[in-house]
């Protein structure tokens, strides 16, 4: 599930996402008809943290690199849970395939 990384290495990276930050992300999704949801990497600006502690979650939004906001069940999300770090278009769960800082 994880493509050779640990879970505490996607777990570190997410811990150090910042607002306004690039990253790269892979995702594949039952829905791969698009490069987005096909497993390759593609390049996007972190948005603003939010955290659930009734749920114990934790969720940064992921936003196109032009600045348009999408509607809020296109938006491509990274939670964490404890230390597991997983992806979701909306409310359905995609396969991390990797995730990588900008350098």
């Amino acid at each position: 599930m994880l493509a050779g990384k640990q879970a505490s290495d996607y777990a570190a990276i997410f811990d150090a996402l910042r607002p306004g930050q690039s990253v790269y992300v892979a995702v594949k999704s039952v829905m791969g008809m698009s490069d987005v949801l096909n497993g390759k990497p593609m390049e996007w600006k972190v948005g603003r943290r939010s955290v659930s502690k009734k749920y114990g979650v934790e969720t940064i939004p992921l936003l196109p690199l032009d600045g348009s906001k999408p509607h809020k069940m296109n938006q491509i999300l990274l939670l964490k849970r404890g230390e597991k770090v997983s992806a979701a278009l909306g409310n359905m769960w995609m396969e991390l395939v990797s995730l990588k800082l900008h350098p």
